[in-house]
């Protein structure tokens, strides 16, 4: 999974965006009221230091939190989200785990595994999201070279037809393994495939009707931590590129007859980026506007999360912690962190991840003991010992239309 990112300048604002101006007026509106009367230093330049918070006035980077928010899920809706996907969501995982490192992977309180490396019922409580099918597309259709367009990828028929019939062979692979509890059918774009996705999204369907637990579609995209440098004053703008490429092209891919549930990744890159605000506190509200606009119900459509865990720009254990509780604080019902181990395997110069690094495991476990207590609390302020999470610090925005809109 690697974010992506594209340059430009931001399109004037015209009325075409007036719709996404709406929706992300809403967002920002709601954020502004929660924070209300509390002290808000600007963000300022810097990287993220060493005990974990942004280089936002010398504070860490809290979160947006209020039980007043429309991203919030209502007790009620919640419950219907784990009735209907009881094995899937309010659990904790991680991608890429091995089956040496399995009971590692659990007394770490993770259950929820997005791997090829699947294993049959036994003895672990590891549940396996499948992403085979999402690797399928990189095999049938990454040779047509669609990832820089929006047209629908013109997919010979042959090819989309060996396609559907390799996932009608793993579906049917996987059928009688209780241990598979989800499908991972999107990954990076790599074009616009969404009627493809709707054919796949009903071979599942079909599927579950003889299953005791029905498992979901789940589609990932992608989005960016960073903020780059708009003038010489300090102030900081919002990586809109990857929002614009968010917005431009991986959500064509997104339609409720595809997708039963959307997985984010939003990572840093650091090296390239002065500051980078693990608290999303700009980042999710736009992502989820714009979601909304593809026609996303948020009380029919979960949202998974992934915290940066990977060793690209290692996060610190506060980081990981931050970001995990942000994703459960903006309406994340499961986590499952990149990653757990990456290539090449780990050795004596491997990168820190999840799996050799115990800071960041405690980083997530500590995220996660958040996001049980949103789940459990429908939302509200939440406390980490004495620090009470509350209202982000204020960034200054750009204008919204070039928030909106991206460049071309």
């Amino acid at each position: 999974m690697v974010e992506k990112t594209g340059n430009g300048n931001p399109r004037p604002f015209d009325g075409v965006t007036a719709r996404r101006l709406l929706a992300l007026a809403a967002v920002l509106i709601v954020a502004a009221l929660a924070g209300c009367g509390a002290a808000v230093p600007r963000l300022r330049s810097g990287t993220a230091d060493a005990g974990g918070a942004s280089a936002l006035g010398g504070r860490r980077s809290p979160l947006i939190l209020s039980r007043r928010s429309p991203l919030f899920f209502s007790r009620r809706v919640q419950r219907a989200f784990v009735r209907r996907w009881p094995l899937v969501l309010h659990q904790g995982g991680a991608y890429a785990v091995f089956p040496p490192e399995r009971r590692l992977f659990e007394q770490t309180g993770l259950t929820l595994a997005l791997t090829n490396h699947i294993e049959r019922p036994g003895d672990g409580r590891t549940r396996y999201i499948d992403p085979r099918v999402a690797n399928l597309e990189e095999r049938f259709f990454g040779h047509y070279q669609c990832h820089s367009s929006t047209a629908p990828c013109p997919v010979d028929s042959a090819d989309e037809q060996a396609f559907l019939a390799a996932v009608r062979h793993e579906i049917a692979k996987q059928h009688h393994n209780s241990s598979v509890v989800g499908y991972y059918v999107l990954d990076d774009y790599i074009g616009n495939i969404a009627g493809i996705l709707e054919q796949v999204h009903a071979m599942v369907a079909a599927d579950n009707l003889t299953l005791a637990h029905p498992r979901p579609t789940i589609c990932g995209f992608g989005g960016s931590l960073d903020f780059q440098a708009a003038d010489g004053s300090g102030h900081y703008e919002h990586d809109f590129a990857s929002i614009g490429h968010f917005a431009r092209q991986e959500l064509l891919n997104f339609t409720r007859t595809a997708c039963d549930m959307v997985d984010f990744y939003i990572y840093s890159f650091a090296h390239h980026a002065p500051v980078s605000d693990f608290s999303m506190q700009w980042t999710m509200p736009v992502m989820l506007a714009e979601l909304r606009l593809r026609g996303w119900d948020p009380a029919t459509t979960p949202v998974i999360g992934s915290p940066q865990a990977w060793e690209g720009v290692p996060p610190t254990a506060a980081q990981v912690a931050e970001q995990t509780a942000a994703f459960c604080a903006y309406g994340a019902q499961s986590i499952v962190a990149f990653t757990w181990r990456n290539f090449p395997p780990t050795g004596p110069q491997a990168e820190p991840e999840l799996e050799n690094s115990p800071e960041m495991r405690a980083g997530l476990e500590a995220g996660m003991q958040d996001c049980r207590r949103i789940w459990a609390d429908d939302g509200g302020t939440v406390s980490r010992g004495a620090r009470t999470v509350r209202v982000p610090p204020r960034i200054r925005p750009v204008p919204l239309a070039s928030a909106v809109v991206p460049p071309r």
